[in-house]
Protein backbone atom coordinates (compact mmCIF):
# COMPACT_ATOMS: atom_id res chain seq x y z
CA UNK A 1 0.00 0.00 0.00
CA UNK A 2 2.98 2.39 1.28
CA UNK A 3 4.30 1.72 -2.29
CA UNK A 4 0.86 2.33 -4.08
CA UNK A 5 0.43 5.37 -2.21
CA UNK A 6 4.00 6.70 -3.31
CA UNK A 7 3.32 5.59 -6.71
CA UNK A 8 0.12 8.19 -6.78
CA UNK A 9 2.16 11.11 -4.92
CA UNK A 10 4.80 10.99 -7.92
CA UNK A 11 2.43 10.44 -10.34
CA UNK A 12 0.44 13.52 -9.27
CA UNK A 13 3.92 15.47 -8.90
CA UNK A 14 4.62 14.76 -12.13
CA UNK A 15 1.66 15.33 -13.73
CA UNK A 16 1.55 18.85 -12.26
CA UNK A 17 4.87 19.61 -12.87
CA UNK A 18 4.25 18.55 -16.39
CA UNK A 19 1.18 20.80 -16.44
CA UNK A 20 1.36 24.59 -18.40
CA UNK A 21 0.02 26.63 -15.60
CA UNK A 22 -1.55 29.99 -17.37
CA UNK A 23 -1.52 33.02 -14.47
CA UNK A 24 -3.77 35.76 -15.32
CA UNK A 25 -0.77 37.80 -15.78
CA UNK A 26 0.10 35.41 -18.78
CA UNK A 27 -0.42 37.40 -21.33
CA UNK A 28 1.11 40.53 -20.35
CA UNK A 29 4.51 38.71 -19.60
CA UNK A 30 4.54 37.44 -23.11
CA UNK A 31 3.46 41.09 -23.91
CA UNK A 32 6.30 42.51 -21.59
CA UNK A 33 8.96 39.61 -23.56
CA UNK A 34 8.29 40.13 -26.68
CA UNK A 35 8.57 44.36 -25.73
CA UNK A 36 11.85 43.48 -24.54
CA UNK A 37 13.00 41.53 -27.50
CA UNK A 38 12.24 44.52 -30.15
CA UNK A 39 13.62 46.63 -27.76
CA UNK A 40 17.08 44.36 -27.56
CA UNK A 41 16.51 44.25 -31.13
CA UNK A 42 16.70 47.93 -32.02
CA UNK A 43 20.14 48.02 -29.85
CA UNK A 44 21.70 45.65 -31.39
CA UNK A 45 20.66 46.58 -34.98
CA UNK A 46 22.35 50.42 -33.85
CA UNK A 47 25.41 48.11 -32.40
CA UNK A 48 25.97 44.40 -32.78
CA UNK A 49 28.60 44.12 -29.98
CA UNK A 50 25.99 45.70 -27.42
CA UNK A 51 26.84 42.72 -25.09
CA UNK A 52 24.01 44.32 -22.53
CA UNK A 53 21.06 43.94 -25.47
CA UNK A 54 22.57 40.59 -26.75
CA UNK A 55 22.15 39.26 -23.13
CA UNK A 56 18.73 41.22 -22.88
CA UNK A 57 17.19 39.58 -26.58
CA UNK A 58 18.67 36.21 -25.46
CA UNK A 59 16.71 36.44 -22.19
CA UNK A 60 13.55 37.53 -23.90
CA UNK A 61 13.49 34.72 -26.33
CA UNK A 62 14.28 32.33 -23.81
CA UNK A 63 11.34 33.50 -21.65
CA UNK A 64 9.12 33.39 -25.49
CA UNK A 65 10.29 29.83 -25.76
CA UNK A 66 12.84 30.55 -28.64
CA UNK A 67 15.89 28.20 -27.31
CA UNK A 68 17.95 28.57 -30.31
CA UNK A 69 17.25 32.01 -30.83
CA UNK A 70 18.42 32.76 -27.13
CA UNK A 71 21.23 30.45 -27.32
CA UNK A 72 23.00 32.09 -30.50
CA UNK A 73 22.25 35.91 -28.95
CA UNK A 74 23.87 34.67 -25.73
CA UNK A 75 26.32 32.94 -27.10
CA UNK A 76 27.47 35.88 -28.62
CA UNK A 77 27.05 38.04 -25.58
CA UNK A 78 29.36 35.75 -23.95
CA UNK A 79 31.95 36.36 -26.72
CA UNK A 80 32.20 39.38 -25.95
CA UNK A 81 31.37 39.80 -22.11
CA UNK A 82 32.54 36.33 -20.82
CA UNK A 83 32.76 37.36 -17.42
CA UNK A 84 28.63 38.22 -17.35
CA UNK A 85 27.19 36.10 -14.23
CA UNK A 86 23.75 37.19 -16.28
CA UNK A 87 24.63 35.84 -19.28
CA UNK A 88 26.71 32.43 -17.97
CA UNK A 89 23.30 31.63 -16.16
CA UNK A 90 21.18 32.60 -19.26
CA UNK A 91 22.76 30.40 -21.28
CA UNK A 92 22.81 27.24 -19.07
CA UNK A 93 19.13 27.64 -18.79
CA UNK A 94 18.98 27.74 -22.02
CA UNK A 95 20.62 24.79 -22.66
CA UNK A 96 18.58 23.24 -19.55
CA UNK A 97 15.48 24.02 -21.76
CA UNK A 98 17.19 22.47 -24.67
CA UNK A 99 17.48 19.05 -22.52
CA UNK A 100 21.58 19.32 -22.32
CA UNK A 101 22.35 19.07 -19.04
CA UNK A 102 25.76 18.43 -19.23
CA UNK A 103 26.51 21.99 -21.20
CA UNK A 104 23.94 23.98 -18.52
CA UNK A 105 26.26 22.64 -15.91
CA UNK A 106 28.91 24.45 -16.77
CA UNK A 107 27.30 27.79 -16.96
CA UNK A 108 26.39 26.95 -13.50
CA UNK A 109 29.32 26.63 -12.03
CA UNK A 110 31.57 29.70 -11.05
CA UNK A 111 29.73 32.31 -12.61
CA UNK A 112 29.56 35.09 -10.04
CA UNK A 113 25.94 34.48 -9.33
CA UNK A 114 24.96 33.59 -6.02
CA UNK A 115 24.24 30.22 -5.55
CA UNK A 116 20.75 30.13 -4.09
CA UNK A 117 19.59 32.01 -7.46
CA UNK A 118 20.43 29.23 -9.79
CA UNK A 119 20.37 26.44 -7.32
CA UNK A 120 16.93 24.91 -8.70
CA UNK A 121 17.79 24.39 -12.27
CA UNK A 122 21.51 23.29 -11.25
CA UNK A 123 19.47 21.10 -8.98
CA UNK A 124 17.41 20.15 -12.40
CA UNK A 125 20.32 19.57 -14.28
CA UNK A 126 21.93 17.49 -12.16
CA UNK A 127 19.03 14.99 -11.89
CA UNK A 128 19.53 14.71 -15.24
CA UNK A 129 22.63 13.25 -15.26
CA UNK A 130 22.36 11.03 -12.50
CA UNK A 131 23.32 13.20 -9.39
CA UNK A 132 20.71 12.94 -7.28
CA UNK A 133 22.86 13.91 -3.86
CA UNK A 134 23.74 17.11 -5.55
CA UNK A 135 20.27 17.97 -7.19
CA UNK A 136 18.57 17.64 -3.47
CA UNK A 137 21.49 19.89 -1.71
CA UNK A 138 20.82 22.70 -4.50
CA UNK A 139 17.04 22.02 -4.16
CA UNK A 140 17.15 22.43 0.26
CA UNK A 141 19.80 24.99 -0.89
CA UNK A 142 16.85 27.16 -3.43
CA UNK A 143 13.97 26.26 -0.67
CA UNK A 144 15.39 28.22 1.89
CA UNK A 145 14.63 31.58 -0.71
CA UNK A 146 11.71 29.84 -2.46
CA UNK A 147 9.01 27.46 -1.19
CA UNK A 148 7.06 27.67 -4.56
CA UNK A 149 5.22 23.87 -5.41
CA UNK A 150 7.06 23.32 -8.48
CA UNK A 151 10.25 23.79 -6.73
CA UNK A 152 9.05 20.98 -3.28
CA UNK A 153 8.06 18.54 -6.11
CA UNK A 154 11.44 18.90 -7.89
CA UNK A 155 12.85 18.08 -4.77
CA UNK A 156 10.21 15.24 -3.92
CA UNK A 157 10.41 13.56 -7.67
CA UNK A 158 14.61 13.21 -6.57
CA UNK A 159 14.06 12.04 -3.32
CA UNK A 160 11.96 9.38 -4.95
CA UNK A 161 13.82 8.51 -7.65
CA UNK A 162 17.04 8.18 -5.43
CA UNK A 163 15.27 5.71 -2.79
CA UNK A 164 14.87 8.11 -0.13
CA UNK A 165 10.78 7.05 0.13
CA UNK A 166 10.23 9.06 3.16
CA UNK A 167 11.47 11.99 2.91
CA UNK A 168 9.89 12.00 -0.62
CA UNK A 169 6.47 11.66 1.36
CA UNK A 170 7.31 14.17 3.53
CA UNK A 171 7.56 16.97 0.88
CA UNK A 172 4.73 15.98 -0.73
CA UNK A 173 2.18 15.64 2.39
CA UNK A 174 1.76 19.49 2.66
CA UNK A 175 0.85 19.71 -0.84
CA UNK A 176 -1.32 16.71 -1.20
CA UNK A 177 -3.44 18.14 2.24
CA UNK A 178 -4.06 21.38 0.20
CA UNK A 179 -5.58 19.53 -2.68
Amino acid sequence: IRKFKLGMAVSAALLAMAAPSVPATAQSGVQTNTENLQDALRRIAQNSNDSSALADAGLAALELGDIRAAIGFLAKADQIYSTSGRVKVGLGRALLAEENPFGAIRYFVANGTPAHEIAADRGLAYDLIGRNRDAQRDYQLAMRHDRSTGLILRHAVSLGISGDVEQAEAQLAPLLQKS
